[in-house]
């Protein structure tokens, strides 16, 4: 169990809701930084090569945004399993809470070319009843997450590959993507 307590999965949803309201799941933890990026970075490596396999949630995501299986690979879209948790220790799943990404559509996100965070968002075939549509992993004392897509915005624009000087603002991490693409 973790420094909050949440161990079942209805407590790790529990740990969502709680972080949407400003509970600091981090609090109390005491696993280096750079052993969370190492996780991350782990998990997130798994759950790409999951994705290239799994053509059912490649096709849910063709239907519910329009990405191609050509767009997920270049996007990095992932899927955790059960399987991927055996690569990290324990105590960084428990500690992490990366048990809630299992069985999610895992997007990245990347501050200056370095992993901070993933985003589980919820497939419809595993989570219908699931009322929690997606959920963070991040470590924001450390690591704060930034706008998504943010740097590659602000890059393309100081590279003048925007010609119309044009800042669009989504509500998603998946919108971004379909406008990106």
């Amino acid at each position: 169990m973790d420094a909050k307590g949440y161990e079942t999965e209805r407590e790790v949803n529990q740990w969502a809701v709680d972080t949407m309201n400003g509970v600091d799941p981090m609090e109390g933890y005491t696993q280096s930084y750079d052993a969370y990026l190492v996780s991350l970075r782990t998990i997130y490596q798994a759950s790409l090569a999951e994705m290239q396999q799994d053509t059912d949630v490649q096709a849910f995501i063709q239907t519910k945004w329009g990405l191609t299986p050509d767009d997920i690979n270049k996007f990095g879209l992932g899927r955790v399993t059960k399987e991927h948790l055996a690569l990290v220790s324990e105590a960084t799943v428990k500690q992490y809470h990366l048990a809630s990404l299992v069985d999610r559509i895992i997007i990245p996100w990347v501050d200056n070319g370095v992993l901070v965070g993933l985003k589980g968002r919820k497939i419809d075939a595993y989570h219908a009843e699931e009322a929690i549509k997606s959920i963070n992993i991040s470590n924001k004392d450390k690591y704060p997450l930034p706008v998504f897509g943010y740097t590659v915005a602000e890059k393309a624009l100081k590279r003048g590959q925007n010609k119309n000087n044009t800042l669009l603002v989504v509500e998603s991490e998946m919108d971004a993507l379909v406008a990106r693409k």
